[in-house]
């Protein structure tokens, strides 16, 4: 019985990668979820930054895998913008900075309206050693979320935090 089953969920984790949850382990798996993230007493907005560290939106990563819906197709369909913006992270951690910031020029070329462009941006400046432009950045993203609707504060308190922190830092 090789290929796709009716009777299992098929969804995509934090690294792309599919995964096939047989019915029986589902209710472990969301069990196992909700457990943690009722006993962090944390609210996670959709918008944040996935506490497992992917890097990636919390709607675009554990969310989903949370909210998972029997389909024999991935729980979520990535578009244009989740394609640009998630090769930001990997184009960091392989150092190919220039790439890195041309895809976040796109990003605010092409989703002007998105928040992804400004916070790619300060990553990458981050990364480079440019504290300067990556405080600049995070403030621009604090600010971004602190304007538009499905951003709750602790979105604007990490961007900022993260702002705070670089500006004692020394440019490399």
């Amino acid at each position: 019985m090789a290929g796709k089953t009716a009777s299992a969920l098929r969804m995509k984790g934090a690294t792309g990668q599919s995964y096939i949850f047989p019915p029986l382990l589902l209710p472990v798996f969301l069990k196992c979820h909700f457990y943690w993230v009722s006993n962090l007493h944390m609210k996670i907005g959709r918008n944040e930054p996935c506490p497992c560290g992917s890097g990636r939106k919390y709607k675009k990563c554990c969310l989903r895998a949370a909210t998972p819906t029997v389909q024999d197709t991935p729980a979520y369909i990535y578009t244009d913008l989740d394609d640009l913006s998630n090769q930001v992270p990997t184009l960091i951690k392989e150092g190919k900075y220039d790439e890195a910031e041309e895809v976040c020029r796109t990003l605010l070329k092409q989703f002007p309206e998105q928040i992804d462009g400004l916070h790619r941006l300060a990553e990458v400046f981050e990364a480079k050693g440019d504290n300067l432009k990556a405080t600049e950045y995070y403030r621009r993203t604090a600010e971004f979320a602190g304007q538009e609707e499905g951003f709750g504060k602790e979105s604007v308190e990490y961007f900022t935090k993260k702002a705070e922190q670089l500006v004692g830092k020394k440019t490399t």
